[in-house]
């Protein structure tokens, strides 16, 4: 995707995080890692959860999500 982006394309990717991914604050982390890795940057990546995840612990999964993409 930085590769495309590098080339002019400006799509977006989403990728589908596991209400288990949620659960620990080591998605912050490995979030953080595949951005630096990619070096994609952070406004054109898309993490989708459902409903489900989100409400299992919603104050931890808001702020684990924020913190991943700061």
């Amino acid at each position: 995707m930085a590769t495309w982006h590098a080339c002019g394309d400006t799509i977006d990717i989403s990728v589908n995080v596991s209400g288990v991914q949620l659960d620990s604050d080591e998605i912050i982390e490995h979030v953080k890692d595949a951005l630096a890795l990619s070096g994609l940057d952070a406004a054109f990546l898309i993490l989708e959860v459902t409903e489900t995840s989100l409400m299992r612990n919603a104050t931890a999964t808001a702020r684990r999500l924020h913190e991943s993409s700061s």
